[in-house]
This record gives C-alpha cells, structure tokens and sequence, in this order.
C-alpha cells in the first residue's frame, strides 16, 4: 500500500469501519429509518451547545473531524492518529447532541480547524449520528468488541483454526470486505485500547497517518470471529517518519447475530447535507452499502484462462478445453440432450476435496467462472454454461459407513445409482433417501430437498443430512452441521445445489428398511377426474405414512404405483386405511402386487433400458444410452391452495393431445407424488430448514421427453402449453419444487419464505456471486 500517494482515498478506508459481511440491508428497520431521517440535525437546538467535556466527546468530535477530512481531495489536516493533543490543528466551540428514537443520538459539531490550501483558520460544520449498541464499551469500537489487541509477532508455525478464511496483505480499495473490516478493527483497537495502555503508549508517539496490512487475518463467517496478525504503519504527519506495529487482534461482532452486527451496531455516520456525507457510507439507512466476505474476484469479462489453465497444471489438477476433441466433447456431456451445445471454458477433473479447493483457487483468482457438476441432471443443464469452467465431481463417489452403518459419509460427486448398490450390498437393510433416476448426482438432490419413495417414511433426503464440507469461492474448506456454520446447514436443506458453493463431502444418516417391500401397481380407467379429485380430497389426508405413492394421469386411464415397507397383507392393509381398498369409489382396471427386495424395487422404478439388474446400477458410464432430450416443469399443492377439476382435466386432454401430435411416442407425462400431512416431511417445522413447503399435499410434474432432435420444436411448444393452462390455476409462478427447475419461472417461487434469508447467507458465503446460474440465489 502506498502511503504517501494514495493517502486521500486510503485514510477513509482505514478509518471508517465498514458494514459487517453477514448484514443484509433489507433487515434495517424502515420505520427507524424514517424516524431519523424526520430527525435530522437541522432540528438541534443550538441551546445547550458547548465544547466537548468528556473523553467520550473529544474522541466523537474527533472522529467526525477524521471522517470529514479523509474525503478531501486535496489535503487531509491533522492525520488520524492523535499521540500529541497539543499538537491539535483545530478547536470545537460548539459540540449539540440530541436524542432520538431507536436509541440514535445526533449531532451537530461546529470546529475552527487550519487548512492546508489556503493555510488558513476555517470554520467547518458537521452533522452526524450514532446508534450506541448496548454491548460496546464504546460507539467507536462498533460493530466490534476488540477482546485482545495487543504488540505481538506473529509465529511462524501460526494457522488459521479449521472453518476461518485467511486474508493476507493489503486490501486496497476493496470496499466493505473482511480484509477491509480486520484492518479497521486493528487500527481502532491500536487507536483507542492499545495506545492507552503503559505497553502500547509510546508506540507511534506522533500524530499520524495510519494504514494496515495483514500479516494473516482469520476471520470466519457464521459466528462473526476475527482474529490473527496484522502490521500498522503509521507516517508522522510532520516530518514522514514511520513506524511499524505488529499487532496480535482478537475480536468478535457485536449484535444480535453476526447477520444482524451491523443493523444492530452501527458505526457513526455523517448525515446527508453534512461535508464529507457519501451516499455509499449509510450505515443506519436501509440502503446502506452492501457487503463482501472476501476481496471481490477479477470480473468475468476480464478472465484471464490460460494463466488460470497453467495453475491448474502447476497443481496436477487434469482438465480438459476444446483443444482436446472428441475426449472434451465426452467429458462435457451431461443428461439433457438439449443443453448440449454449450461449450464450457474447460472440463477441469478433480480427484480428492484437495484438488477441487485448488481447482477454484486456480479459476476465480484469474477471473474464471466456474460451476460444479454432479450428476449432469439439472433440467436446464446448468452444469455446463458457456465460457464456464465445468469442475467435474465424477471422481469424489467415495462411501465410508459409521462403526453401527447408522450413517454414511459419501463423495459429493456420488450419483444415486451406485449409492442404492453399494449401501445395500455392504449394508442390508439401510439405503439413502433418494428419488427414482439412477444418474442424479447428491450434489444436486440433497440441497433442493430430495423427494422419493422413502420421503412419506423418513423425510426429505436433506433431513437425512449430518454435516456437509463446502469449497468456498475463495477455496477454503467450510464445514458444516447443526452445531457448527448453522446457517450455511440450514441452507443446504432446500437452498437449492450450487448457490453457496461446492459441496465436496455428504454424511447422511441411513434409513432403515426391510430387505424386501411391496410393489402394488392399479389403475383406474373411468372418471379419471373425479377420481383424481378424490386423491386430492381424501387419500392425501388419509395416506399411511409407511406409503409412497406416484400418480401418472394418461389420455385414458390413470396408474398409480406405490411402495410399501412391508409384506403384501400389510401394504394391502394399509391401502385400505388409505382410501384405495376395495371399496373405494372408483374400479380398479387392473391390479398387481408384488412382494420383491428393496434394491430390485429400484431397478423397475428407474425405468431405464440400461438398468435391467442391480448390477447395471453399479456404472453410471453405461447410463449415456438413456440420455435424451426432456423438457419439465412443475409445482406444489399446498392446503387451501387446491386444484380444480379443470385442471386434472386439463392434464388428461394434454395427454391424448401429445400422443396424437407426437403419433403415439409415448413422449408426454404428467406425474403427481403423493406427500401430504402423514409424511415425515410434513412432520418438521417450515423453518427448521430452507425447505419451505413442507405443509405440500403433493407435487406435480410434467412434460415431454424424446428422442428425435427434429421434434424439439413440437414438444417444447405443447410443454408450454400446459404450462400456460396450468397458470390459469395455480398462478405464473406458483410454489415450485427447486429440483424441478423451470428456467421461466420466477426464482424466489422456488424457495418461499425463506427466500429472504437464503439471499442473506448468501452474502456470507458467496458475497461476489460467483457460483451462479440463471435461476441461482443472488446475495443480498
């Protein structure tokens, strides 16, 4: 950092502590917000006013003078550092205070300082305002308590603890980021503790110009905790002499949460229509600046790959880029045809977390994008984005079970197929909560909830998660659990894949199972409404919540497939309680049960002529010939939110309009899971996790899959116009199950009531935005 040259933007950077990474702007209390701006200083009575009295005073006035002087362009009189109050270049006549509601003071200050151009005696007058939080020692420490700042070198053997990121040197002109934060937080520790103290009296002992760099600054999100090295120089401002500090800091956000720091404990601000005010250093404002958690990457449009390429080639990190051919084109295949004439920047090929952390220091350090891939299923194919690196999982599907095989740490790169096979054939009895599709990758099912057969039993596949460890945008490893990072676990429970980072490891607690099911299939071939209708109304509610169950509504009959834990009399048993016995209203047209083991189950339920046996589980490589061109969309039905008979009519008239335009291939579907209030889904709170629509009676999909590229056209033209009928019903963008993702659809449909929240940690996690896609989360 250049002292001298840069000292009129630096000053300001390093004297103005800045909004804490967690907060998110919307939180701010508008009402407080109008109250104080109705407030402001103009209303100060100027009787009493008098020159400040108290230390607390002096150190307040001064520190508006210091926020003034530092916006200058030209000069910045008296320095920020104050070791000799004699040496002082200005004086307070008049220093006005009042009080106002939310605990906010104001202030009006008039001084009479010497200028620099023209040295001459001036008068300035300033206004500002503090909001005192009630667990600082002093409103000059906010959004700060400094425990420990004290002289001290930092060792050579000193790392940062497991779940901080480490910041090093300057932070330049890096806005509102940590870096920014641990070097303010050093200085004003320096300032106003250590200074004050026999140890650290004589260290600078002129008044002076300050700045900070980081020697290594730990600092970790989710509780607000920064500690670590740090080194203060400070230039006398009368002969330019330095000194230099080494500083050991210790210190911790103040504030209801570390999201809530800075709403809660602000730090003195300059009003508007006071010098030296900048819009962009509204801290009590609800437009206050945004945060970043980290110094922000090179933007996009600047990137610079091949230098990025070489770092991943100095880490033997394999990757391949078009230049590679037919090898490239096979490694950027992924499961929706339609998307396949993306061309990503490189296919990079990690194989151990090491190697993904190094993958992503390589590409956002130069400015390159990148994304992960999982299972490739993603319906919009967003695991392959133009001039985006793709950094392939594939390779981390490693499976380790506990001592009791109660739980299982898998690789985040696993895919449901060999996971069903492996945890069966070493652990009989138990399997993962997962949904039918033998490609989709973890990576993607468990943060977007995970519906499946087993759902209504156990839960989502998310409530099956323990812990999780991300790869940051900065590359660090992040752990996670309900004791450790909570917000970024809650988060990865609905939040959706991709948005806060790349999950590398998964431990899951296994279900329990017997290792045989029952499989009963019926159909129903008369009054298909109606008796959809009666799904709605009565089996919903009644469902035995050892039964999941999939509806499929064709042109002339609807079939509907089930699964039972247990032996055929029992699962019969429990159709009756459910509503589906013998004597429900509607024939069955036909009917078949079969008692069969759990894994054989999967098999017929993923529906793929390359998954014939559960062997053919075992190589997702043999998938590929299953591929094809889909397009699906989708939505909840929640309580009190019910589908007219129109719309299942709808769904029926839409099949038989598929089958005749399509001529009979079979490419249309409309499929209805059953959840509903029996299910252990519906059984945890809608804020306990980001998965938002747990009171869902059922959720619908539908749309079209083929195989003949000419006829991409025809079946994304009727996909949409069902999805045109279906809003005549549920809305544009109803409640939405993010797994099922429709690019058209509003973003925020997908998450709920927890989309406010969701968009704050992003902010902590990935405050730069740099995993994204389309449909993804954006920081608030």
């Amino acid at each position: 950092m250049k002292i001298l040259t840069e000292r009129s933007q630096l000053q300001f950077l390093l004297l103005h502590p800045f909004q804490a990474k967690f907060v998110a702007m919307e939180q701010y209390n508008f009402a407080l917000a109008a109250t104080l701006l109705i407030a402001t200083l103009s209303t100060v009575q100027a009787d009493p006013c008098k020159p400040p009295s108290s230390t607390s005073e002096k150190e307040l006035a001064r520190y508006f003078y210091e926020l003034w002087s530092n916006r200058l362009a030209t000069c910045e009189p008296g320095g920020d550092f104050l070791a000799k109050p004699s040496e002082i270049d200005y004086s307070v006549p008049s220093f006005c205070s009042q009080s106002t509601a939310g605990g906010v003071t104001n202030y009006q200050i008039t001084y009479s300082y010497l200028n620099c151009s023209p040295k001459k005696m001036t008068a300035l007058k300033l206004k500002g305002r503090v909001k005192k939080c009630p667990q600082s020692k002093s409103a000059l420490e906010q959004p700060m308590n400094i425990k420990t700042i004290k002289k001290a070198t930092m060792p050579t053997n000193f790392k940062c603890p497991t779940g901080f990121t480490t910041y090093t040197g300057d932070y330049g002109d890096e806005d509102f980021t940590q870096k920014w934060e641990f070097a303010h937080a050093a200085e004003n520790g320096f300032k106003y503790n250590l200074s004050r103290t026999t140890a650290g009296k004589n260290l600078v002992p002129c008044n002076s110009y300050m700045s900070t760099t980081l020697t290594k600054a730990c600092v970790k999100p989710s509780t607000g905790e920064y500690r670590g090295y740090a080194l203060i120089t400070a230039e006398c401002v009368t002969n330019g002499k330095l000194y230099k500090v080494p500083i050991y800091l210790d210190a911790k956000l103040l504030g209801s949460s570390p999201l809530d720091a800075r709403k809660d404990c602000p730090w003195p601000e300059l009003l508007q229509g006071s010098p030296g005010y900048d819009p962009n250093f509204r801290f009590i404002q609800p437009d206050g600046p945004s945060i970043s958690t980290k110094p922000k990457p090179p933007a996009t449009a600047t990137a610079d790959i091949p230098k990025a390429l070489d770092c991943l080639k100095s880490k033997k990190v394999n990757y391949l880029t078009v230049s590679n051919g037919e090898s490239f084109r096979k490694a950027k295949i992924i499961w929706n045809k339609l998307n396949d004439t993306n061309v990503p920047s490189a296919v990079v090929q990690p194989t151990t977390i090491a190697q993904v952390q190094d993958a992503v220091k390589c590409l956002s350090s130069n400015g390159v994008r990148a994304i992960a891939r999982g299972g490739g299923h993603s319906y919009e194919g967003y695991s392959l984005i133009d001039k985006v690196a793709t950094i392939d999982l594939r390779a981390l599907k490693s499976l380790k079970f506990s001592a009791d095989k109660k739980s299982a740490t898998i690789g985040g790169g696993s895919r449901l197929g060999p996971l069903y096979y492996e945890i069966n054939r070493q652990a009989p009895g138990k399997s993962v909560v997962g949904g039918t599709c033998p490609p989709v990758g973890v990576g993607g099912l468990i943060p977007g909830g995970g519906i499946g057969f087993l759902t209504r039993k156990e839960g989502l596949a998310c409530d099956m998660l323990l812990s999780l460890k991300m790869i940051s945008a900065a590359g660090e490893l992040i752990e996670a659990s309900a004791s450790k990072n909570q917000d970024l676990f809650w988060a990865q429970c609905g939040g959706g894949g991709g948005n806060f980072g790349i999950v590398v490891e998964y431990t899951l607690k296994l279900a329990s199972l017997p290792t045989k099911v029952t499989r009963i299939q019926f159909g129903v071939d008369k009054n298909l409404a109606d008796f959809l209708m009666y799904f709605q109304s009565t089996v919903v509610n009644k469902a035995d919540p050892n039964i999941g169950m999939a509806i499929n509504p064709d042109k002339d009959s609807v079939d509907i497939t089930l699964v039972y834990l247990g032996t055929v009399q029992e699962a019969e048993k429990a159709l009756i309680r459910s509503g589906l016995g013998p004597n429900m209203p509607y024939k069955k047209s036909w009917y078949k049960a079969t008692y069969l083991p759990w894994i054989d189950f999967v098999v017929k339920e993923a529906g793929m002529r390359s998954v014939r046996k559960p062997n053919d589980l075992r190589n997702p490589e043999n998938y590929a010939r299953d591929r094809s061109f889909f397009q699906n969309k989708g939505f909840f039905v929640r309580p009190g939110k019910l589908l007219p008979k129109q719309a299942f009519e709808a769904m029926i008239l839409w099949m038989g309009r598929v089958a005749k335009e399509g001529k009979n291939d079979d490419a249309g579907f409309v499929e209805i899971d059953l959840l509903g209030p029996g299910g252990a889904q519906a059984k945890i709170a809608g804020d306990k996790t980001a998965y938002a629509f747990r009171d869902a009676l059922f959720v619908v999909q539908y749309g079209c899959e083929w195989e003949d590229p000419n006829k991409s056209k025809l079946y994304l033209r009727l996909v949409n116009e069902l999805k045109v009928e279906m809003q005549k019903y549920v809305g544009a963008s109803p409640p939405a199950y993010i797994n099922y993702l429709d690019a058209g659809q509003k973003t925020e449909s997908y998450y709920g009531s927890a989309w406010t929240k969701l968009k704050k940690i992003k902010a902590i996690y990935d405050p730069e935005n740099y995993f994204r896609n389309p449909n993804s989360i954006p920081p608030a």
